[in-house]
């Protein structure tokens, strides 16, 4: 893994590595709950495997599932969603044994956006006729993930801590599952979540008129 920048610390980093998903609803209490397992798992895993190793494991799994789901096999691409998600989340137990670094963080957040982009796509290229609900889908994603990590970059410099976002891993997931698993159902979970996304991003814009007002550049 590569070293830490001295100009972050390793909050910082950890932060960063979760982007535009810091925790939120369904992810901080699936966090609480399995936090004592996965302090376990992170501790055996750190001897054998890197948490970008990790990483790049869940990446290449996501990628799987929306090759599969272009492919018309969209049930099965529910298990390669499954090993995404435990991959995102064993890559932070470990990383948290072995310390987080920039390089982790950076691949965190950005692979983790690549996959959420590939499988509305996949579904498009599954059923072109879909095409308009997945694009509609990733315009929500492209603008909740921006609005988020602008909101968090700019954040860093107040004293008070940033709001938790609406929305994250856990009900992304929960959305791609359901869609693998119906997925004459995707157009309308593909709208509906592409609203949730403007909504989230409009809570955002909120918060930072309320959050960063008077907070001044560097």
């Amino acid at each position: 893994m590569a070293g830490t920048s001295p100009a972050m610390t390793n909050g910082d980093i950890a932060r960063a590595g979760k982007g535009a998903y810091a925790n939120p609803m369904l992810d901080a209490l699936l966090r609480r709950l399995l936090e004592r397992p996965l302090e376990r798992a992170g501790r055996a895993l750190a001897p054998r495997f890197s948490a970008n190793a990790l990483t790049v494991g869940g990446f290449v799994a996501g990628l799987v599932a929306a090759g599969l789901i272009a492919a018309d096999l969209a049930p099965i691409a529910i298990v390669f969603l499954l090993l995404n998600r435990v991959a995102d989340v064993l890559d932070g137990a470990v990383a948290r044994v072995r310390g987080p670094t920039a390089l982790g963080g950076f691949l965190d957040a950005a692979l983790d956006l690549i996959v959420y982009a590939a499988l509305p796509f996949a579904f498009a290229v599954r059923r072109p006729e879909s095409g308009l609900a997945a694009a509609f889908l990733l315009f929500g994603f492209v603008t909740m993930m921006t609005l988020e990590l602008a909101f968090r970059y700019w954040a860093r410099r107040s004293t008070t801590h940033p709001a938790t976002p609406l929305f994250g891993h856990g009900e992304t997931f929960v959305v791609f599952a359901i869609a693998c698993a119906l997925p004459w159902a995707f157009p309308v979970l593909a709208y509906l979540y592409g609203v949730a996304c403007f909504i989230a991003g409009g809570v955002r814009v909120a918060n930072a008129v309320n959050h960063l007002r008077g907070v001044s550049e560097p």
